[in-house]
């Protein structure tokens, strides 16, 4: 994508504060957010290490002496700096040899197997999440109020909505991938089934080290997909699973479903909201366990529990948004 068809996201703010403030900064999100685009955006260089479209060289140049993909003008992005795990530690050492701000912009869709290994990279790196589009950043509704405004007590003065019960749906249905902006739902649907076929059958091996059976996988990801904004734990997510199949090889164990959960982190296709602690006179917390999110609604409306998907699981029904007949209607 051009940088002169640049759409601004919320992030944008919080990058410029962070390069001012380290010398390098870390986004973080799953594929397809818009992390590279807006990297792009802030920086005057960039390298790209995980595009397989003609840099291939750069990540051998990378693996062979990381330092010589760190020359250029500053800010200079990194793009997809774990494939090429050494990476963090060239930055690290060179912002405290060059002891300025703002130097570098690292983007990652995964987390490193071995991130224990490496230095943390406090007082040097700043790290952000980035997640996919709101609808305010897709200009798909207004952003006269915000939450901000309210948490800052401001004055907020009554303002109609534009968007629809029919408009949210459609949103659900598509997502907030910048790549889908303004894409129809079978568009959309086309997109993400491939999207998501890309995670079970070849990026959850890459991450997690091991190979995994993709029709496991995709049967957790359904299962887990059920219970989104719901706060459960892994023995219930199985228990789901469990009551929409007879035969137990149709379901991952205990162990494969924590590996499963764990790539699916560091991949940041799932997305937990941590249990709420209220500050009450108790010596336990209310709850333990966190609300299962996937990163992106449209995971869960389409592929997993949608029409998008090559059909049901046995001895479940299909299910679709409401109005569906054969793909997501808005």
């Amino acid at each position: 994508m051009k940088k002169n068809d640049y759409r601004p996201r919320v992030i944008d703010r919080r990058v410029e504060e962070y390069l001012s403030a380290f010398g390098a900064i870390c986004i973080e999100g799953p594929k397809w957010c818009g992390k590279t685009w807006t990297s792009s955006h802030h920086s005057k260089s960039e390298i790209l290490i995980g595009d397989p479209a003609g840099n291939f060289q750069n990540r051998k140049l990378a693996e062979l002496q990381p330092s010589l993909v760190l020359e250029g003008e500053t800010p200079r992005l990194i793009d997809e700096w774990q494939e090429v795990p050494p990476l963090w530690d060239a930055v690290r050492h060179l912002v405290d040899e060059r002891a300025a701000k703002g130097q570098f912009i690292l983007t990652g869709a995964a987390t490193p197997r071995d991130e224990a290994a490496r230095h943390s990279g406090a007082g040097r790196f700043g790290t952000l999440r980035m997640r996919t589009m709101t609808l305010t950043e897709m200009e798909a509704t207004s952003s006269a109020v915000s939450v901000r405004q309210l948490l800052d007590d401001a004055a907020v003065a009554p303002t109609n909505s534009p968007t629809t019960v029919r408009d949210y749906l459609h949103h659900i249905a598509v997502g907030g991938w910048p790549l889908l902006v303004g894409a129809s739902e079978a568009t959309a649907r086309t997109y993400l089934n491939g999207y998501l076929r890309v995670i079970v059958e070849h990026d959850i091996d890459e991450v997690s080290g091991a190979t995994r059976n993709p029709r496991l996988v995709r049967r957790f990801l359904h299962a887990y997909a059920q219970m989104t904004a719901q706060p459960s734990t892994l023995a219930t997510v199985m228990k789901r699973a469990r009551d929409e199949v007879d035969d137990a090889p149709s379901l991952p164990s205990r162990p494969a479903a924590q590996d499963y959960l764990d790539a699916l982190r560091r991949m940041m296709i799932v997305d937990e909201v941590p249990a709420w602690d209220p500050a009450v006179r108790s010596s336990k917390r209310l709850t333990n366990t966190p609300k299962r999110m996937l990163a992106d609604p449209s995971l869960a409306a389409v592929p997993l529990l949608g029409q998008g998907r090559r059909g049901p699981p046995r001895g479940t029904a299909s299910r679709s948004l409401p109005g569906s007949t054969g793909s997501p209607r808005s």
